[in-house]
C-alpha cells in the first residue's frame, strides 16, 4: 500500500454537487501496479459512502424491498447492455479449411452490399480476428468464436445462414506440435477457444493432452 497523507480521490473535479473520482492507475498515488490500485478503492470507499451519509440516514427502511426490486430492475438492464455473450459461426470456405493449421486465425466480417440497414446505419462491420476453433477440412467449413463486445462482434449475432461474408486468411504462425509428449494447455475465458484446434492437433500427433480451463460462471 502506497505511503500518503489523507486519500483525496473526490478532489479532481468537483461542481453543483457532483463529483469525479480517481481511482487504480488513474490516480497518479495509486499508479504503478495492481496491489497499488486496490489500495485506491480500499482508502477512497470511506470517502464515497460519506457524500450519501444524509440521503441514506433519510431513507425508510419499510421501503427496502422496493429499493431492492428497483436495483435488481436496474442491474438486469445493465446486464443486458454492457454483458458480453459468446457467439459461434460455422463458415463453409473450402480454401479456407484445407490451408488451416491449429493456433492459427481470420479476418472475417459481412458485406456492405448485403448488411442490413437501420434508421438510415448501414449495419457493415468492421473486420474481426477470430480463432478456428474448429475445422473441418472434408466438409470445408470454419467453425469461429467471437465475444460480442463492441458493435461490430454484436452484428455477428445478425448474420444469416446463407450471408456472404469476407473470410480472410488463414494467417498468424502455426502451433508447435510435439509428438509423444505430455503437454499442459491452460486457457482463460475467451482463450479457451484456440484450445480446441491445438488440443486436436496434439492428440492426433499421439500426445497426451491436459485442458486446464479458466472461467468466471455464469450468471443468469
Amino acid at each position: 500500500m502506497p505511503k500518503i497523507g489523507k486519500p483525496a480521490p473526490l478532489t479532481s473535479y468537483q461542481k453543483d454537487g457532483k463529483f469525479i473520482s480517481f481511482y487504480g492507475d488513474n490516480h497518479p498515488v495509486y499508479a504503478g501496479n495492481v496491489v497499488k490500485a486496490m489500495a485506491s478503492a480500499k482508502n477512497g470507499y470511506p470517502y464515497v459512502v460519506k457524500l450519501f451519509e444524509q440521503e441514506l440516514a433519510s431513507l425508510n427502511p419499510s421501503q427496502q424491498a422496493e429499493r431492492d426490486a428497483a436495483a435488481k430492475k436496474l442491474f438486469a438492464r445493465l446486464d443486458d447492455s454492457f454483458k458480453a455473450t459468446i457467439v459461434e459461426i460455422v463458415i463453409k470456405s473450402t480454401l479456407a479449411a484445407e490451408k488451416f493449421e491449429a493456433g492459427q486465425f481470420y479476418r472475417v466480417q459481412n458485406y456492405e452490399a448485403f448488411a442490413p440497414t437501420v434508421e438510415g446505419t448501414v449495419l457493415a462491420a468492421e473486420g474481426l480476428a477470430l480463432t478456428g476453433a474448429e475445422v473441418n477440412k472434408e466438409n470445408g467449413t470454419v467453425s469461429l468464436i467471437a465475444l460480442e463486445m463492441g458493435s461490430s462482434s454484436r452484428l455477428c449475432a445478425t448474420w444469416k445462414a446463407g450471408d456472404p461474408v469476407v473470410l480472410m486468411g488463414v494467417t498468424g504462425t502455426p502451433t508447435e506440435i510435439p509428438t509423444n509428449q505430455t503437454v499442459l494447455l491452460i486457457g482463460g475465458g475467451l482463450g479457451n477457444a484456440v484450445l480446441f484446434s491445438i488440443g486436436k492437433a496434439l492428440r492426433a500427433a499421439g500426445n497426451k493432452v491436459i485442458l486446464q480451463f479458466g472461467a468466471r460462471p455464469f450468471q443468469s
